[in-house]
């Protein structure tokens, strides 16, 4: 027996066991409050970080374009080329739709693309010459938004 242990015992009537029994249940204690506060900020790190928007799928303009989509279909493959390595691309009578894989490579090649370009978060609207009035290019962005892609969800 240490004399740490013989000390309490005879000074204090402290039995090893119970403080044994102590030492255990706070290890047990901090061990799980350090688990539970590594879950925690592991979901908050989750939460803070994750971005839906990258994941909107071009195709679902195509399946149903409304009425500033005209002609809507994928066009990825003619569309994302080297020079402008998105990931999908839609085109129409009116407008032509990529999807980048950050809202950095959008903006980036929004800059690189001449004519009414806009963005919004990942994807890139390329309005075609004439086909679309401004009130109606305006609409189509809106509805963009709306679907929190934008600066400002509705």
């Amino acid at each position: 027996m240490s004399l740490i242990a013989r000390w309490l015992r005879e000074r204090h009537g402290v039995c090893m066991a119970r403080v044994d029994r102590t030492r255990r249940d706070l290890a047990f204690l901090c061990v799980g409050i350090v688990g539970v506060l590594i879950g925690i900020f592991g979901l908050a790190k989750w939460f803070l970080s994750y971005d839906g928007r990258s994941a909107i799928d071009l195709s679902s303009f195509v399946q149903d374009p409304g009425p500033s989509m005209p002609g809507a279909a994928m066009a990825t493959a003619d569309l994302c080329t080297t020079t402008l390595a998105c990931i999908q691309g839609v085109d129409s009578t009116t407008l032509t739709l990529r999807r980048f894989d950050s809202a950095q490579q959008a903006s980036a090649a929004a800059a690189t693309l001449g004519g009414d370009v806009r963005f919004a978060g990942w994807i890139v609207v390329e309005f075609k010459p004439g086909a679309l009035a401004e009130d109606n290019r305006s609409n189509f962005m809106s509805a963009l938004y709306c679907l929190h892609v934008g600066p400002d969800p509705c």
